[in-house]
């Protein structure tokens, strides 16, 4: 489990959803769940799954850059993996708290979103947290001198 390719990975997945996010009409479509548009909560949804938002799309167009520009060192892939585990779990549990769920009308957190967000909060724990450091190797073996003389 390396936390480069996990950075990369998470990056590039979360511009892809960032940019689609301000696709035309085929990609995105308004929700038509009638309980959440009786509510004046009518989000479009990117492929009929995901609800998006300017503000929602901007928050997954920031994470995924800074995956793919932390990516380029073993410590920045580190930080953003524990980092991002935080912000995939805070963004799920708002998902599941009435008023919260819809960050204040802003942005739809509620649906198959916890799925996406749970698991980059998962997959960032595994990739962040559990990583261990291999040993380091010494650059230079000490020889015993004296099995070489004679």
């Amino acid at each position: 489990m390396q936390p480069r390719p996990f950075a990369w990975t998470a990056g590039a997945i979360l511009v892809v959803i960032g940019l689609a996010g301000f696709a035309p009409e085929p990609i995105v479509a308004v929700e038509t769940d009638p309980l959440r548009v009786a509510a004046g909560v009518d989000h479009p949804q990117l492929l009929g799954l995901f609800g998006v938002s300017p503000v929602l799309n901007i928050i997954h167009l920031g994470l995924g850059v800074w995956g793919l520009i932390s990516g380029r060192s073993l410590n920045g892939a580190l930080t953003y993996a524990r980092q991002v585990t935080f912000a995939g779990a805070l963004l799920t549990i708002f998902g599941v708290i009435p008023g919260l769920d819809t960050l204040f009308g802003l942005a739809p957190l509620y649906g198959n979103n916890l799925l996406l967000h749970g698991l980059l909060a998962i997959t960032g724990f595994l990739f962040g947290w559990l990583y261990r450091r291999p040993p380091a190797i010494p650059d230079r073996i000490e020889d015993d001198d004296e099995a070489y003389e004679g």
